[in-house]
């Protein structure tokens, strides 16, 4: 009872905020749709797509392609810019290739295809028991029976993308890296499974399920059943908004591009920094910690460093002195160390280690510009120094072009 009366709390908490934001759009959807069968139009809306029936199919797609809009408008903000966009229904369904999955299952492992309530189920469990292909497809310990179609005949989510997989296959990659959350894990280890069912056995081991963790917002109730989340572009807002207290520019205008483009690093590195493995807990004072292991830290490192070559005009030539500081030792160590940390990162698909370094080497920098001055040291010294600061700016530019991360020349 209690349970029920939480939960009847939450959901008139959400339509008082619904309300209050569009109270008017409410109301008249209340009213056009209150009397009327909403979830039953829905399947046969689904059902209709599905069928390619002209009409269904102009409907989704053009809610689709909305959000394909708002989603670009995003991602631009944070320099991102997608090459092609696949449309599933395309690759998958009014192709026929999702239908074709299901018949070739049963067709070639009927002893492992199962019919419940009209749906039809595949024993992917039994199937990786008795091919033991929990090691040759990397599969979790624990893999669960998948069901392909509805009642009605429609196909479902897992189905369609095994269908997808297929024409990925087709098009001879190398490698497909999905990047979904661990909550899709089984749903991922089926595609791999059911290609390699179908005879799809290199495609099969070529699928990389890039798994990562949730992100988890102090203070933020997040549900996406009941409606509750905060937008990447609100948090991009917000960013911005806090980088402003840290920019010293003088000129409002420039200082708000300044702040959009450290509220844009901040966040990246704050997502890219943290190992897939682990739920991300964005926390302000984390993310904006100039200190420290940010976004913001590694810019204003890069500034120092700039400003520095600025003033200096010239880097010639340099030669090592006898006696060099512990933290020039330091610093040239972690200066060769980064093309061996880029590899690594790459071929662990971890940008999380070139973030872990990137900030060992701005944190020793910074400790440097503090003890050791560059411009005012005597020759050769000032000459060697130079070039050392030239270095960790070169390095640093590489991170950020790496982690897309805005570089800034003051701030």
């Amino acid at each position: 009872r209690r349970e029920l009366i939480r939960e009847m709390d939450e959901w008139v908490a959400v339509l008082k905020r619904v309300m209050d934001a569009e109270g008017e759009l409410v109301n008249r959807l209340v009213e056009v749709l209150g009397q009327r069968d909403v979830a039953g139009e829905a399947v046969e809306l689904n059902r209709r797509y599905e069928a390619g029936d002209p009409e269904a199919r102009g409907m989704v797609r053009e809610v689709v392609d909305l959000v394909l809009r708002g989603q670009r408008d995003t991602l631009a903000r944070l320099g991102i810019e997608i090459e092609k966009w696949d449309y599933e229904s395309e690759a998958a369904v009014w192709s026929g290739e999702a239908v074709r999955v299901v018949s070739e299952l049963r067709r070639r492992w009927p002893q492992y295809v199962e019919w419940k309530g009209g749906a039809v189920v595949f024993r992917a469990d039994k199937f990786v028991e008795d091919f033991k292909l929990w090691d040759v497809l990397d599969l979790p310990k624990f893999v669960p029976p998948v069901t392909l179609t509805r009642s009605d005949g429609t196909t479902l989510y897992v189905t369609r993308d095994v269908a997808y997989a297929l024409w990925q296959a087709r098009q001879g990659f190398d490698k497909v890296i999905r990047v979904i959350s661990t909550e899709q894990m089984h749903e991922q280890a089926h595609v791999r499974i059911i290609l390699y069912a179908l005879g799809y056995e290199d495609a099969a081991k070529k699928v990389v399920h890039y798994a990562y963790e949730m992100v988890n917002l102090p203070g933020a109730k997040m549900s996406a059943r009941r409606g509750q989340y905060i937008s990447l572009d609100e948090i991009l807002d917000e960013a911005a908004e806090r980088s402003a207290s840290l920019v010293k520019e003088k000129n409002p205008e420039v200082a708000g591009v300044i702040a959009e483009r450290v509220g844009v690093g901040s966040v990246r590195y704050a997502f890219l920094s943290a190992s897939p493995r682990k739920p991300i807990e964005f926390k302000w004072e984390v993310v904006l910690n100039l200190r420290q292991n940010s976004g913001s830290f590694l810019q204003y490192t890069y500034v120092r460093a700039y400003s520095i070559l600025e003033k200096a005009s010239d880097v010639g030539k340099a030669t090592a002195p006898d006696d060099m500081l512990p933290e020039e030792q330091e610093l040239i160590v972690k200066i060769a160390e980064w093309p061996g940390v880029v590899r690594e990162a790459v071929a662990a698909l971890r940008p999380d280690y070139a973030a872990e370094h990137l900030d060992g080497l701005a944190l020793v920098f910074n400790s440097y510009y503090e003890k050791a001055p560059v411009l005012k040291a005597e020759e050769p010294v000032r000459s060697f120094r130079l070039a050392l600061v030239n270095a960790v700016k070169t390095v640093l530019e590489a991170g950020f072009y790496i982690l897309g991360i805005p570089t800034l020349t003051k701030m």
